[in-house]
């Protein structure tokens, strides 16, 4: 691979999770879509097997979550997946002194997405360069508490070549779990994660499938875990086969029907206790960390004036979108109780 693609990918990258406007646009154009998306994934790759052995040397014990640990599994000889950053889970107890490892290397946390009433299951880092590392507690549709999820997840590793680096990945029931929570985190308007599906169903047994539901009832992902497989008829098909019940909280329901914007925010108001705790949520919504704003609008990545601006919209957008999302996370409630 020359080494001006090599620079134009590691441009992008950096552009993307800079928030500016890519210089490299025109000349990226150029290039074919498939030498581009095996040049970001060989570029992730290099960061991650960079990562890991940092973090090695720290005593920090991780497991790569998706990219080559999906990759090996689902896709043949020739076949890429595009993917732009590395999910790795990291042994409890060790999270902070990760984040300090990433720090060290270069890394900063970046807000794109985050807000104050998110749950903390990850932490995004990014480098100038363009590697980005997602920091995981645990996964999003898990009910358990981290050290459960890294123990079950611990006995289902298998090694994954990465870059120059040797890493833990996981199994073929382990990625079959995570494949589907993935599905169910973004529902059904967000293409990737249902294409791995896809794959998944197609070429995963159905003997690991069934390894699948029990880690997932280890981990009270068995809701999740099954609104995830009904996203595509050949999962709904797989369900039925598994005997998975059509029973989900209002979160499950909401994220898997790609929900309008606010209504997990009142999902996860309501759940919050105590006036006091709900007030810090809602000032956060109203005025989140000025690192969010720019991931969140366009306005905000004009200078001062651009935030100030953004920071006055911010109330009437959320106002706008009340009301969808209001009536979506009722409808999901009274789904959620039957």
């Amino acid at each position: 691979m020359s080494a001006t693609l090599i620079e134009l990918i590691r441009k992008s990258m950096a552009t993307m999770w800079s928030c500016e406007t890519p210089s490299v646009t025109a000349d990226l154009a150029r290039v074919p879509a498939r030498m581009l998306t095996a040049a970001r994934s060989l570029h992730v790759d290099a960061a991650t097997a960079a990562v890991s052995e940092a973090f090695a040397v720290a005593g920090i014990r991780s497991i790569l979550l998706r990219g080559p640990s999906i990759e090996r599994h689902l896709y043949g000889p020739g076949e890429v997946r595009s993917y732009v950053d590395a999910d790795l889970l990291v042994e409890p107890g060790t999270f902070a002194r990760g984040e300090q490892v990433l720090a060290e290397h270069g890394f900063t946390h970046y807000r794109i997405q985050r807000s104050a009433d998110r749950p903390a299951w990850s932490r995004t880092w990014s480098r100038s360069d363009g590697g980005t590392v997602d920091l995981h507690r645990t996964l999003v549709g898990v009910g358990v508490e981290d050290e459960e999820v890294w123990m079950t997840l611990g006995e289902h590793v298998q090694p994954v070549d990465v870059a120059r680096g040797r890493l833990d990945g996981l199994d073929p029931a382990a990625t079959a779990l995570v494949v589907a929570l993935h599905a169910a985190q973004h529902g059904r308007h967000i293409r990737k994660p249902l294409d791995d599906l896809a794959r998944a169903l197609e070429q995963i047994p159905d003997d690991a499938w069934q390894d699948a539901a029990a880690l997932a009832e280890r981990l009270a992902a068995t809701p999740a875990f099954a609104a995830g497989l009904r996203l595509l008829p050949a999962g709904t098909d797989l369900a039925m086969r598994l005997d998975l019940q059509e029973t989900a909280t209002a979160e499950v329901i909401l994220r898997a029907s790609t929900a309008p914007p606010m209504a997990l925010g009142f999902e996860w108001l309501a759940r919050t206790p105590g006036p006091r705790r709900k007030l810090v949520l809602i000032a956060g919504k109203l005025v989140p960390h000025r690192e969010f704003m720019p991931a969140w609008s366009p306005l905000a990545r004009g200078g001062r004036l651009g935030l100030a601006l953004a920071y006055a919209w911010r109330p009437f957008w959320l106002l706008w979108h009340s009301a969808p999302g209001l009536r979506a996370w009722l409808a999901a409630r009274r789904r959620a109780s039957r």
